[in-house]
């Protein structure tokens, strides 16, 4: 096993936090309406992969906790399930879901 110089774990530190603001102010564009879910998931940018779907869900205005859960149960999608993990029919599905259930612009 080896282990990270200390050098190695400031620059994964800082990279982790990056991706974490890049996040947050990605968040707050969806929110205010200036980016949809779906030019998010058009997006081929690795920093999106590890975000989880609830997460991104929960950023689309008008959508709120209890919707994000009704969202996710209905298309079994789990707590932890990362955008990486969605195939493109089932990113579709998510979006079809959010459009018709909801009346959200995604």
């Amino acid at each position: 096993m080896t282990t990270a110089t200390r050098e190695q774990s400031l620059e994964a530190l800082e990279l982790g936090n990056r991706i974490r603001i890049r996040r947050a102010s990605l968040k707050k564009a969806m929110k205010a309406g200036d980016v949809t879910l779906s030019q998010v998931m058009e997006q081929d940018k690795v920093w999106l992969y590890g975000m989880k779907v609830k997460d991104l869900v929960r950023a689309v205005p008008r959508m709120g906790e209890s919707r994000v859960i009704h969202t996710q149960r209905a298309l079994r999608i789990g707590d932890n399930v990362v955008l990486r993990d969605l195939t493109e029919v089932r990113r579709e599905q998510l979006l079809i879901y959010l459009q018709r259930t909801f009346k959200v612009t995604v």
